[in-house]
């Protein structure tokens, strides 16, 4: 087995032999070896064997430093820098000679006394080839190392050059600087042509080891790979986060303040001429592409109102074309997005005036409820919503007709009277009161029992949703006023009854911020299935899903 030793840097006459036992070094009394000091913890740590290596780990709370850096488990290697509070070990190890008879290391506890104060002045630490230890304090400016008997350090060894190397002290620091040709430098296992040197640094020439040891804070920064000091990688760093932010801040105003609104204005230029062209696909479509761009107010202004322009023409273009479907769903794809600037106004209204004529369409071929739909879909603010709900209320009398037809008018009294006694008023589908008297007036216009009678369930409907308004239950107040539109669609206090219930619940109901309240909007005013008037299906044609009795 090697022979081991820690050496103390203060004082290199105190060495411990490291015997196959392990060692414990603390505080304490009970250690093998007490450093009565402060900064150390009671057992501070334990020198073991592990693997035929020496091993040294920290058992206290205090740190253990291994050539300057702070370590928990540390494997030993010959030269190895300890560092106890303000106590410092180099650890050596020596092959074994032949024949020769190790010492028997007493087992009994020794007290290191060390100074608490610290050395100001660095200083280099020589470990010979037979483990004795030298200390130089570095009091001057340059310190030559070789076999000349000039040298400040006198090595006399054929593997050590006369003038081998030197130890300069300049405004950073200190650096060792090899001055041989023949014999190398070895730092790391790595030979050296120059180095900063820094607190715990180890420099082997030969078979001698020098350890550079200092308090000062400049000679305890950590070296970078490629020789900058850490204070200079961070000054570094601050420059060249400066000089990009600055490039960058310039770039941005370039951009947004120049540039941008140069190429934008360019685009709005070509666009202006592809819609003269007619060729309105090509200069929707740019618009759309230069609108998702962050734009300047001005520049996003005139896009805007260029969409709303081309986007109009398109969707004239496929109307005069019969092509109402794909004018319909181009203009909902448009004011999903754009449905709130002014500039959608008339896109709002050709998109009304799609679903009408669809909805015309699809009752000519008998699809009353596709064709219910488009009409329910129009707004109520429009200026084709009136005609639409009286072509709703129509369609629903129309679907109903033929299951009277073949009654006479006492038989449909009857079975009217029987509808309005269970409250059945306007559904279930074919089974109401409302559509039996609407069937008596066809065959009689002037039977005024049927009139007073439809008059009545009117005046149900109305006085329920004025409660229903009146107590802020704005929701059935809708249902209410609703299904008295359907009986009566052209009257205009009703109609305004709603606008203003559907006024307060957008109020109560005010989603968080005013993105969410635009959304909102828009993808009521687009539901497919009716924008305003989604009670249709609901009363007329889902009889699965309509209730037999029916009170306001």
């Amino acid at each position: 087995m090697q022979k081991a030793r820690i050496v103390s840097l203060q004082n290199p006459e105190i060495r411990f032999e490291i015997s196959s036992k392990e060692i414990l070094i603390g505080r304490s009394q009970d250690c093998d070896i007490c450093i009565p000091e402060q900064h150390i913890s009671r057992h501070q740590s334990r020198i073991s064997i592990e693997n035929n290596c020496y091993v040294i780990e920290n058992l206290g709370k205090n740190p253990i430093f291994i050539n300057g850096t702070l370590v928990e488990k540390h494997f030993l290697r010959d030269g190895d820098h300890i560092s106890f509070g303000s106590t410092e070990y180099i650890f050596h190890v020596e092959e074994s000679k032949p024949g020769f008879q190790e010492p028997i290391f007493e087992e009994k506890t020794v007290i290191v006394s060390t100074p608490i104060v610290k050395e100001s002045i660095p200083r280099v630490v020589l470990i010979c080839p037979d483990g004795q230890s030298k200390k130089y304090d570095m009091n001057k400016d340059t310190f030559l190392i070789g076999r000349t008997p000039e040298a400040e350090i006198h090595l006399d060894d054929p593997a050590i050059s006369r003038r081998h190397c030197v130890i300069t002290k300049d405004r950073e620091g200190y650096c060792i600087e090899n001055l041989s040709e023949a014999n190398p430098l070895i730092f790391k296992n790595k030979p050296v042509k120059k180095r900063r040197l820094i607190s715990g640094d180890q420099i082997k020439m030969g078979a001698y080891v020098v350890s550079f040891i200092s308090d000062r804070p400049e000679d305890n920064l950590r070296e970078t790979e490629n020789g900058y000091t850490m204070s200079k990688r961070i000054h570094l760093t601050i420059w060249v986060s400066s000089a990009c932010l600055f490039i960058v801040l310039i770039s941005s105003i370039v951009y947004f303040q120049i540039y941008g609104p140069w190429k934008a204005r360019k685009t709005l230029k070509m666009v202006t001429v592809y819609t003269k062209e007619g060729d309105y696909h090509k200069a929707h479509e740019t618009l759309t592409m230069l609108l998702n761009r962050n734009l300047p107010q001005k520049e996003s202004q005139k896009a805007r109102e260029l969409l709303s322009q081309s986007t109009l023409l398109i969707a004239k273009e496929m109307v005069s074309g019969e092509k109402l479907s794909d004018a319909r769903d181009f203009l909902v794809t448009y004011l999903s997005k754009y449905g709130l600037d002014k500039e959608s106004v008339e896109a709002w209204d050709t998109l009304d005036q799609c679903h009408l004529k669809l909805g015309k369409q699809l009752e000519d071929t008998g699809n009353y409820t596709e064709a219910l739909k488009e009409f329910s879909a129009i707004r109520e603010e429009g200026a084709y919503f009136h005609e639409a709900q009286q072509d709703i209320s129509r369609l629903w009398l129309i679907n109903q007709q033929y299951h009277f037809k073949q009654q006479t008018v006492s038989q449909l009294m009857k079975e009217a009277e029987e509808h309005f006694q269970a409250q059945r008023y306007l559904t279930p589908v074919n089974k109401n009161a409302y559509a039996a008297y609407q069937a008596v007036l066809s065959l009689e216009p002037s039977n005024n029992i049927a009139k007073k009678q439809i008059e009545k369930i009117k005046d149900i409907y109305r006085m329920s949703g004025e409660k229903d308004f009146q107590q802020n239950d704005y929701a059935n107040a809708i249902s209410a006023f609703e299904l008295y539109m359907l009986i009566d669609p052209q009257d205009n206090t009703i109609k305004e009854k709603v606008i203003e219930c559907r006024q307060k619940l957008t109020l109560t109901g005010k989603p968080e911020n005013d993105e969410d309240a635009r959304k909102e909007k828009i993808k009521r005013l687009l539901e497919k299935a009716g924008s305003e008037s989604t009670w249709i299906m609901k009363y007329l044609f889902e009889e699965d899903q309509q209730k037999h009795t029916e009170v306001p």
